[in-house]
């Protein structure tokens, strides 16, 4: 890893954890105000790792009627995002979560490494840290896993 990759890195995680502790509310995006999962938007476009992100508006039941991958086609878009295998997550890449009919959910990994992620939990009502393979989140029926390094 260059020192470049590693400070981005290490940004990616610090501005993760400030949004840890968010209320949950869907279809926003203000730290420390509300959030939902695509806070993570925000936290790599303050990191300077991507440009910012238009996400349009959006029901909260999108992912149950919907098979548009709207959330994997957005993170698709960056031009600097590429898929790995889960043994390779490293501390500041995404996790991807199909529940419903598409990928509709998404956490950022946080150190040591996987399963360790920040994510918008809609029954815990926060932006919180948590085990990316367990709980509700075990429950997906995928993950995909995204580095922009």
């Amino acid at each position: 890893m260059t020192e470049v990759e590693a400070a981005e890195r290490a940004r990616v995680v610090a501005i993760a954890l400030e949004w840890d502790g968010t209320p949950y509310r869907p279809d926003v995006r203000i730290k420390n105000v509300a959030g939902d999962c695509t806070f993570v938007a925000k936290v790599y476009e303050e990191a300077g790792v991507i440009a910012p992100v238009h996400i349009p508006p959006y029901s909260p039941s999108s992912h149950l009627n919907r098979a548009s991958q709207l959330y994997l086609t957005k993170v698709m878009e960056q031009p600097r995002v590429r898929e790995i295998d889960e043994v390779a997550l490293l501390p500041g890449d995404l996790v991807l979560y199909h529940f419903g009919l598409a990928f509709s959910h998404a956490g950022i990994v946080l150190p040591p490494g996987w399963p360790e992620i920040i994510h918008g939990d809609l029954n815990a009502k926060h932006i919180i840290r948590a085990q990316g393979n367990q709980g509700n989140l075990a429950a997906a029926k995928a993950m995909r896993f995204f580095t922009l390094w």
